[in-house]
Order: structure tokens, then C-alpha cells, then sequence
């Protein structure tokens, strides 16, 4: 089992999901991809912030650990428009079909109550 390096805040909010290993997979994906850009923080001094040991099963290959945890801040403070499209074309067709299946019961004589 291989591991990460991340804050203390970046490990609670990992595990406040359950998906750590999923979440970081899809920060690392939308960071290649070209959503944000990140680069070293040359503010913090060595040794001046607290890592803890967060296990993975996968880590993602060729990145190292400063670049996880930048890529998960980013990915947490900017929402990734192509997934929020796509969940919206999805509701919208889910809408419409609900919205389909009422209009057939009423037809056929159900009354449907709120």
C-alpha cells in the first residue's frame, strides 16, 4: 500500500467522504486536464506546515506529493464546469421523463397526490 503526504485539513475532509483515493484521482485528472494550473508554494518554509501519512492504494504516477496537495486545494476551491454540465443535461433528461411518466398516469385515470 503506498501513501500521500497531505495536511491535517486536507486528510479530514478526505475522510469525511469516504473516497479519498477517488477524490484525489479525479483533482490529479482535472489538473492535467488544464482546469487550474498550480505551482510550489515557495512561502512555506521547509518543515514550517505538518504532514501526516495518508494510505492509497493507487497513487498517481509522476506526480509527487506537493502536487497532490495543491492540486486538491484547487480542485476544491474551483468547481469543475464539465461535470456540473453534464449533471445538468443529465437532470434535465431524468426531469423530462418523470415529467412524461406523470402525464401517462394521469391519461390512464391515476390521481396523483403531492
Amino acid at each position: 500500500m503506498k501513501s500521500v503526504r497531505l495536511r491535517p485539513d486536507q486528510i479530514a475532509r478526505l475522510k469525511e467522504t469516504g473516497y479519498g483515493a477517488a477524490i484525489i484521482r479525479h483533482a490529479v485528472m482535472r489538473w492535467k486536464r488544464g482546469d487550474f494550473v498550480i505551482q510550489k508554494s515557495e512561502t512555506r518554509k521547509k518543515g514550517s506546515e505538518v504532514l501526516r501519512v495518508f494510505p492509497i492504494r493507487e497513487k498517481p504516477r509522476n506526480v509527487e506529493d506537493w502536487q497532490i496537495r495543491a492540486c486538491l486545494d484547487a480542485h476544491w476551491s474551483k468547481r469543475d464546469e464539465v461535470l456540473q454540465k453534464r449533471i445538468a443535461v443529465e437532470m434535465a433528461e431524468l426531469d423530462r421523463g418523470i415529467n412524461e411518466m406523470m402525464t401517462l398516469m394521469q391519461k390512464q385515470g391515476y390521481i396523483l397526490e403531492s
